[in-house]
């Protein structure tokens, strides 16, 4: 092997099974956050909804990561 090749990786994209895999991901995330939003209109119990809020706030973090991927 060269030592004086250099490997850079800056260019390389995602396959289609990587894009395909963080799709899913945001689609499946997508679809939580929105039932955690209905369950917070509809739960009546504090503890509970406590902790519904809280996954709602994980939800939407993990929404925009995926975001910023793409």
């Amino acid at each position: 092997m060269n030592d004086n090749m250099v490997t850079s990786h800056s260019s390389i994209g995602l396959t289609s099974v990587e894009m395909a895999s963080l799709w899913n991901g945001y689609l499946i995330e997508s679809m939580v956050h929105h039932m955690f939003k209905f369950f917070l209109q509809h739960v009546d119990d504090p503890d509970i909804k406590s902790l519904v809020d809280t996954c709602h706030l994980l939800s939407k973090e993990h929404m925009e990561m995926y975001q910023s991927i793409f």
